[in-house]
C-alpha cells in the first residue's frame, strides 16, 4: 500500500502523528476499494426512502384538509378566497385579508432575508479566508 506508513496495515489503529503531510497528500478521499460501498449505496436509498415519505406526507396532509374543507366549500363557495366580509350572524366568511396578510408578512420576511442574510453571508465568507486562517474557503 502507497499510504501504508511504518509498514502497518491500513486497518491497524494509527494516532495522527504516525501520518506525515506528504502521506496525508497523497490520500486519495474518493477512493473506495469496496470496503464501504454497501454503506453509500444503503445511504443512497435510504435518503430517497426519506424524500419519498417527505413528499407522500404532504400529498397526505393536503387531501386530508381539502376532504375536511369539502362540505365548507360545497356550502359557501370558493367566494371566501376573495371577499372581505366577515359575518358569523349572516355566515358570511372572507379570508382576503388573512391571506393578504400572509402573503405581505412573508414578503417582508423575504425581504430582509435578502438585505441582512447575504450580506453576513458574504462577510462571513470574506473574513474567513483571510491569510493564516485554519477554515477551509470557498472560493480558493
Amino acid at each position: 500500500m502507497t499510504n501504508d506508513p511504518k509498514g502497518m496495515a491500513p486497518s491497524s489503529k494509527l494516532s495522527s502523528s504516525d501520518w506525515s503531510e506528504s502521506d496525508l497528500s497523497e490520500i486519495d478521499v474518493m477512493e473506495t476499494d469496496g470496503q464501504a460501498s454497501w454503506l453509500d449505496g444503503g445511504f443512497t436509498w435510504l435518503a430517497r426512502l426519506f424524500a419519498f415519505c417527505t413528499v407522500a406526507v404532504l400529498v397526505w396532509m393536503t387531501w386530508v384538509i381539502f376532504r375536511q374543507a369539502l362540505p365548507a366549500i360545497r356550502e359557501y363557495g370558493l367566494g371566501f378566497l376573495w371577499s372581505q366580509d366577515w359575518s358569523i350572524g349572516d355566515l358570511v366568511f372572507g379570508a382576503l385579508p388573512y391571506l393578504y396578510g400572509t402573503v405581505v408578512s412573508s414578503a417582508i420576511a423575504s425581504f430582509w432575508r435578502f438585505r441582512l442574510g447575504l450580506p453576513l453571508r458574504w462577510l462571513q465568507v470574506r473574513t474567513s479566508c483571510q491569510p493564516g486562517c485554519d477554515r477551509p474557503c470557498l472560493h480558493r
